[in-house]
């Protein structure tokens, strides 16, 4: 058994089964256009589908900014709160 899927866009996970992934894309090659886009993909599907769009929340990924990403899972809903990292202080 192995445990690469196809690379790529696959992001080395698609094909595997049983698997979970939660995917963080900045980047669209087509139309070849930064995006900020997170997804919770299962069972080695693509996962180019079925993303959720941050923009409209104010999270640009592509901001060069660190962020805090908490995920919450209670067997049947996956929560993932993603927000602005907080800043260190000297």
């Amino acid at each position: 058994n192995t445990a690469l899927g196809v690379g790529g866009n696959g992001m080395g996970y698609q094909g595997i089964s049983p698997s979970v992934a939660v995917k963080f894309d900045l980047f669209d090659p087509f139309p070849w256009a930064p995006i900020s886009q997170t997804g919770l993909y299962t069972d080695g599907v693509e996962p180019q589908q079925q993303s959720f769009d941050l923009l409209p929340y104010g999270i640009d990924l592509t901001s060069q900014n660190p962020f805090q990403v908490s995920m919450q899972y209670d067997g049947t809903t996956l929560n993932v709160t993603v927000i602005p990292a907080p800043m260190a202080s000297f």
